[in-house]
């Protein structure tokens, strides 16, 4: 009977053994699954083993089994050296970074301390973690009562016993025909047998594959449960002879969970979260394979990446929930327009990508783009509401840009760019000068940076001029950039880039407080009463507190508030009416002057216009271009000065280069007017001689402003 006792707790321990070696591989084998590491915390909160996860000797992750074990709470435990747990006589196991334990393949014996001081016999395992936010796993496992059972034979009987009926593994032990012996209570729970229906009876019963009972191994068989349900299992099996009898014991776990997280960690490395369509790894996985079958079938391939526009309104005016399922509704839209023969993919964000197949030219590939495009600008019903987005396309075609899925990806990306320069809802063909351009962009994005931090801005100011009197009664601040080598730079070419990057609002500021600073030069030369406008692009209106960015430009420079004009364009109020009248409302508070510029072009609601504290109405040039020549520009002119008046603001028309566009616009009543006809943007430095000289600016008969080279 004592070599009974003995043999089993061997087998109990060595069971503890291979589950720790199960652990290790299964790590490995995830990690090389994917790209992408699997959730360290999750795999290990699922276990049910004791394990640790550290950095540097420190705990940063325990699962409830070690909490248990180590009779802590993770608060506690989170952070402590993993050495406060650890009997001083075995500290020098975890000495540099648990060297002693990586090289070993099996389970270690050691004492555990817990929190309460008591003393427990452990065995104690580590390995490398496959997670870079930690260093190292290491898996514990309480063998105390095993080693009290060694050291006390009379109470081993009774204590096996415990063990059997409380481990949490399905233990049963076979004789040496291979029938049932032991079946303890987690074999009752995992079967759905009781003992008394299987005592006697093959183990092979239990099991869909055959078992070699007598044969020590490790395995992974289908199991079959009472009910007839299958299941996944892992086996551990040993040996003992015990007198003349042959023993096998069968560690059994049931595997079900981790292959359910195994299937969940695989699909979550190969598939977007939110959407569940195929991420950039699965995409080029499957771009390599389309472009193999081109290959055979010498048929075109091509790659479209797309940009979708409008989701940021929904999710500033609807909400991040909204806009979430308006991307899944996008992505399931894409996937049915495609069909089965194409593969649709989220990159994350506002970008898709779509691989189409069987073309036979870039006419086919140019008519079912724009197909593509038309049919997902169709109106989404969200939360009750019709909600609309369109997107920009960017197309790369195999073989004629390139053989590699990565250089595709690369080039259609690039495409998307330039087509969204183009407009909404356009798409463009991939042409290696793109690259070229895409490089110079990028040089020129670093180096407006550093433009920036150097101090290499200036601002030009263009008059606006007073109708009826000729006089100079505001000044629109415009920024240029004094490049040290490629000389001025307008803003057309850096101000895209300043939006695209997030430049814009440190760039917005800046133009703010050098305003403010010539403003107030201006006030000490006894000029106070010039107005300075200063545009408010829509990120700095929307991402940051603009009317605190003004207020600080205020104190700071100590200029008369109502001198301040903050010009924004219809278009960056019409997304957000009610937070646009907020922010309005706390900047008309500081006694800065708004002015609403591009009017007319927004489509904004006249229910809304007259709720924002605005005092002047901007006239976009674009109806001022043919303002004498075509009437329906006219009619709209003549209807945005009568508004403007009739709502006591005062109207501007800008874009004016022509003594024909100037005398429509004084008939109808114009207050003020700004343009080329006038004067050019300038230098602060000669705007002061005019306004010192108190310049007159009105055109003579006949006369046409000089062609101008950008705002």
């Amino acid at each position: 009977m004592f070599d009974l006792i003995i043999v089993l707790s061997i087998t109990v321990i060595a069971a503890a053994l291979a589950t720790i070696v199960v652990m290790r591989v299964w790590f490995r084998w995830s990690s090389r699954r994917s790209n992408q590491v699997p959730p360290l915390k999750l795999a290990l909160d699922m276990s049910r083993e004791a394990l640790i996860a550290c950095r540097d000797g420190r705990i940063v992750h325990i699962n409830a089994a070690g909490l248990r074990l180590l009779g802590e709470n993770a608060a506690t435990a989170i952070g402590q050296p993993f050495t406060t747990y650890i009997h001083p006589d075995y500290q020098v196991l975890c000495a540099g970074g648990f060297e002693a334990l990586l090289g070993e393949e099996t389970a270690t014996p050691a004492k555990l301390v817990q929190s309460s001081g008591s003393v427990l016999d452990v065995q104690i395992a580590a390995w490398t973690a496959p997670d870079a936010s930690v260093d190292t796993l290491v898996s514990l496992r309480d063998i105390s009562d095993l080693m009290r059972a060694n050291h006390n034979v009379a109470a081993q009987l009774k204590r096996l016993n415990s063990i059997l009926d409380t481990a949490l593994d399905a233990i049963i032990v076979s004789d040496q025909r291979g029938h049932i012996e032991t079946f303890n209570n987690a074999a009752v729970q995992m079967f759905g047998y009781e003992a008394r229906e299987v005592l006697g009876r093959p183990l092979s019963m239990l099991f869909v594959d055959p078992v070699m009972v007598h044969a020590a191994s490790s395995m992974a068989l289908s199991a079959r449960r009472k009910d007839g349900s299958v299941f996944p299992t892992e086996m551990s099996l040993s040996a003992c002879q015990l007198d003349d009898r042959l023993l096998s014991t069968a560690l059994i776990r049931d595997v079900t969970e981790r292959r359910m997280i195994e299937s969940h960690l695989a699909h979550a490395a190969t598939h977007d979260a939110l959407t569940s369509l195929p991420n950039r790894n699965l995409l080029l996985e499957r771009l390599q394979s389309a472009i193999a079958a081109s290959a055979r079938s010498g048929k075109m391939l091509a790659l479209w990446f797309f940009d979708l526009n409008g989701i940021k309104t929904v999710n500033d005016v609807m909400g991040h929930a909204a806009g979430d399922q308006l991307l899944i509704a996008v992505g399931q839209r894409m996937s049915e327009m495609t069909g089965a023969e194409g593969v649709v993919a989220r990159f994350g964000g506002d970008e898709f990508a779509v691989i189409a197949n069987g073309f036979a030219s870039e006419d086919q590939v140019a008519k079912a783009v724009s197909d593509f495009l038309y049919q997902l600008s169709r109106p989404f019903t969200l939360q009750g509401r019709e909600v609309t987005v369109t997107a920009n396309a960017g197309i790369a075609v195999y073989p004629k840009h390139s053989t590699s899925a990565s250089e595709l990806l690369l080039d259609a990306s690039a495409a998307m760019m330039f087509s969204k320069v183009a407009g909404r809802n356009q798409f463009r063909f991939f042409d290696p000068i793109m690259h070229r351009q895409s490089e110079e962009r990028l040089s020129l994005e670093s180096e407006l940076r550093r433009g920036i931090e150097r101090d290499e801005l200036l601002l030009h100011y263009q008059p606006q001029v007073d109708v009826a009197a000729g006089r100079i009664v505001g000044l629109e601040a415009l920024v240029r950039w004094q490049h040290p080598e490629r000389g001025l730079v307008l803003p057309a070419q850096f101000i895209p880039i300043a939006e695209q990057t997030g430049l814009i609002g440190e760039l917005g500021e800046w133009v703010l407080r050098r305003a403010c600073l010539d403003l107030k030069r201006l006030e000490r030369m006894g000029i106070d009463e010039v107005r300075v406008g200063v545009n408010v692009s829509p990120q700095q209106f929307v991402d940051r507190d603009i009317a605190g960015t003004i207020r600080a430009a205020l104190v700071d420079t100590g200029i008369k508030p109502h001198l301040l004009d903050v010009e924004i364009t219809e278009s960056t109020l019409i997304n957000d009416p009610e937070g646009a009248i907020e922010h309005l409302q706390q900047i008309k508070a500081l006694g800065i002057h708004i002015s609403l510029d591009d009017f007319g072009t927004g489509f904004s609601s006249l229910s809304y216009l007259k709720r924002f504290p605005a005092d002047t109405l901007k006239v976009d040039r674009s109806f001022v271009i043919e303002l004498a020549e075509n009437p329906k520009d006219g009619a709209i002119a003549l209807t945005i000065i009568t508004l403007a008046h009739s709502m006591g603001m005062t109207a501007l028309a800008e874009g004016v280069e022509e003594v024909a566009q100037y005398d429509v616009l004084r008939q109808f009543g114009c207050d003020v007017v700004q343009g080329y006809l006038f004067s050019r943007p300038l230098p602060f430095d000669e705007v002061i001689g005019h306004l010192e000289r108190e310049t007159l600016l009105l055109p003579e008969k006949g006369n046409r402003a000089p062609a101008k080279a950008g705002r």
